[in-house]
């Protein structure tokens, strides 16, 4: 067969080979040996007869003759035979790392003579006798400058050439640090090349905690969901083509995309990809060099595109060292090279070898959200959902969204999908991923209420679903039809609600946050507000910034503590209490999301910033046919109730607002609970005496008219 169909055939024409090389140098070697009064005990290991008779089957005087030709009809066999395999793409690993790493015949013969050992004993005891060392088992390179007949200059330039930092002794030698000469090193192959050799594929096992592999082959669909970085990146290697050397570094928060789009420009390619975590390994007690150096062996073996994430660990202060180290061993790699970032990233004159060029990933935008959605759903076989309702509602980075979908679709795996609600799952475990740090000035709110649950007049119910209806539809007005151009302050969304107190501003802010299937944080004046210039603002900076991780609505209440009236500016503090409420109305118009203010008092509120405002509601006292409807949804369809409670008396007779209501139906069911029973109309009569002299308003038996009797059936 002219051509190797595997890589045992290959090794075993290159062992024959070195069969006949042996042999060679042993006719040599026997005649260049002098007498020695200690060869008796070098049959103790191995005898020249023995040695002859591993090396060649026959004996003549004409062997170095022959054993001449017999090389040189090898040699070009070997090489007409590997020329052959190329050409038909069989792939054999040697003659890939000889191409790899530009290997030399001193280099290819310094790895055949250590392999060797590795695959048959017999040449260890070979190596023995020809180095006349008993304790010399393993080649020098001492053994193949004889083998391949190399003068002094050629042994001058080896010398010099082979230093510590030489790839093939970095990258494919194990180092012989007791040999005192150059020469008389030990050559043995590193376990990772001995393993490569004979098409052992595992990553190499020392750097597998800190190493994740991407194969290209198994990213069943490409996401163009930023093709402008993919198309960036190819531009890139377009314009740089005559350039061998490449850093391209990639900066963005958490999730948003880095690695993803290393993927997809990977698919692209054809390529496989190696992940290099370089927090883990400057957390481990490893050398930092010494792992990366394997790092970048294990991508020029397997031919993968190497990427370092993490990057801004090895540039703070604690690390200045290990970025010396990184860029040093870099340099051995050719081709394109990622350094991902968290944060930006200078310019480095130690990256002077490389082309660079800087890419920047932002936050994905709602369309983008909504692609990333969609995208991961399908792969792991999910049902269809409103991707762009999502995609609006929670600013969550590529990563968040897989990690979501992922634990959904873990869910689905060991429940019975007939009981699952798909749409309340998947909205409930997004919110359950949200994180921020709001709670450190703020507290969220349980949505428990939708708009059947809201008692208010005509008016105000619309206006309320127009508020809903606007951040249902942002992404079609602002970005498909380009309103966004046309705002001077920003698409934020600020709703007012005023009214006296207990008629429905928590309530609704509650119900749009429910309907929405948002998070309602309810705002903390107390520890928002301070005495101290500029905390505030502060303050105000970093809700804000929170809030934006995760898309939830602000609720301030009782907003008139900021939104106040501006006042005369007589000294620096009233100056600095305008620059405050000035600050919000900024910073909510800059929120994407939707912010609520409450207020008891409209008058209280400066009518200057009522104008930049896109909703006032007003929530008025509820009248008699409204009190009703209130009394008859207060409570729930598991309260055992008598046979007859006279709603339109209650709401008719009292002047109670929802909150009241709430309160009181709450309050008889406590006392029926008491007493075992049913609620009656006497429960709910002495539990509207109790608030009623609560808010310091007068109640005589009197006004109960009819019922008025049964206010001594009770137990207080």
């Amino acid at each position: 067969m002219d051509y190797y169909e595997n890589y045992s055939k290959h090794l075993m024409d290159y062992f024959e080979l070195l069969d006949l090389e042996l042999s060679f140098l042993f006719e040599h070697f026997n005649d260049d040996l002098e007498e020695n009064p200690f060869d008796m005990y070098k049959s103790i290991v191995i005898s020249k007869e023995e040695v002859s008779n591993m090396l060649t089957q026959e004996d003549s005087t004409d062997i170095n003759t022959r054993l001449i030709e017999q090389i040189k009809n090898k040699r070009n066999l070997i090489n007409q035979k590997e020329k052959n395999t190329k050409n038909k793409g069989i792939y054999i690993p040697f003659l890939d790392l000889i191409e790899l790493f530009s290997l030399k015949d001193f280099e290819i013969y310094s790895i055949v003579l250590s392999l060797a050992t590795e695959l048959n004993l017999k040449y260890e005891r070979i190596y023995a006798y020809l180095q006349d060392n008993l304790n010399l088992k393993k080649p020098t390179f001492e053994l193949v400058s004889k083998i391949l007949d190399l003068d002094i200059d050629d042994k001058i330039y080896i010398r010099n050439h082979f230093h510590k930092n030489h790839l093939f002794v970095k990258m494919i030698l194990k180092d012989d640090e007791l040999s005192q000469s150059f020469f008389n090193k030990k050559i043995i192959l590193d376990e990772r090349i001995i393993n490569f050799l004979i098409e052992g594929n595992e990553l190499d096992y020392d750097i597998k905690e800190f190493v994740k592999v991407f194969y290209h082959e198994n990213f069943d669909k490409k996401l163009y969901w930023n093709s402008n970085i993919l198309n960036e990146i190819l531009e890139f290697i377009k314009k740089t083509i005559d350039y061998n050397k490449k850093i391209i570094y990639m900066q963005g928060p958490n999730g948003s995309g880095k690695k993803f789009q290393i993927k997809c420009f990977a698919k692209l390619l054809n390529e496989n990809v190696l992940f290099f975590d370089i927090k883990k390994v400057l957390d481990s007690s490893l050398d930092f060099s010494v792992v990366l150096m394997k790092f970048i062996r294990e991508t020029i073996l397997t031919s993968s595109i190497p990427v370092f994430y993490n990057f801004e660990e090895i540039l703070k202060s604690d690390y200045k060292d290990k970025e010396f180290e990184f860029y040093k061993e870099i340099k051995n790699l050719n081709g394109i090279i990622f350094i991902l970032s968290k944060e930006k990233i200078k310019d480095n004159k130690k990256a002077s070898n490389f082309i660079v060029n800087k890419i920047e990933l932002k936050n994905l935008d709602e369309e983008e959200r909504k692609d990333v959605w969609q995208y991961f759903s399908l792969k792991y076989k999910l049902k269809e959902f409103d991707y762009m309702d999502l995609g609006i509602k929670y600013n969550f980075s590529i990563g968040e969204i897989k990690n979501i979908l992922k634990i959904i679709r873990d869910y689905y795996n060991w429940k019975n999908h007939d009981n699952i609600d798909f749409n309340n799952l998947i909205y409930k475990i997004s919110q359950d991923q949200i994180s921020h740090n709001l709670n450190a000035k703020a507290t969220r709110v349980e949505s428990n209420f939708t708009f059947n649950d809201l008692v208010l007049p005509k008016d105000q119910k619309n206006k309320l679903e127009s508020v809903y209806y606007q951040v249902k539809n942002s992404h079609t007005v602002f970005k498909k039809w380009g309103f966004k151009d046309k705002l001077s302050y920003g698409t934020g969304l600020s709703v007012l609600f005023y009214g006296p107190p207990g008629t429905g501003k928590t309530m609704s802010a509650n119900v749009l946050a429910k309907e929405l299937n948002l998070e309602l944080y309810k705002i903390d004046l107390n520890r928002v507000v301070s005495k101290y210039i500029g905390e505030t603002e502060k303050n105000l900076n970093d809700i804000f910034e929170e809030a934006k991780k995760s898309n939830v609505i602000l609720f301030f209440d009782e907003a008139d503590s900021l939104f106040g009236k501006r006042s005369e500016v007589k000294d620096s503090k009233d100056r600095y209490s305008n620059m405050e409420t000035s600050y919000l109305l900024q910073k909510m118009e800059e929120y994407e999301g939707m912010t609520i203010l409450a207020t008891n008092f409209l008058k209280n509120i400066d009518s200057a910033f009522l104008r930049r405002i896109n909703y006032v509601i007003n929530f008025p006292f509820p009248d008699s046919k409204n009190r009703i409807n209130l009394w008859k949804k207060a409570f729930t369809k598991n309260t055992p109730l008598c046979d007859f409670i006279d709603y339109e008396f209650l709401g008719e007779k009292f002047h109670l607002s929802g909150g009241n209501i709430k309160n009181i139906a709450l309050k008889s069911a406590f006392k029926a609970a008491r007493e075992n029973d049913k609620i009656y109309m006497k429960h709910i009569l002495a539990s509207i005496k109790e608030e009623m002299e609560k808010m310091g308003k007068l109640f005589t038996k009197n006004d109960l008219h009819e019922y008025k009797d049964l206010l001594d059936e009770v137990s207080f």
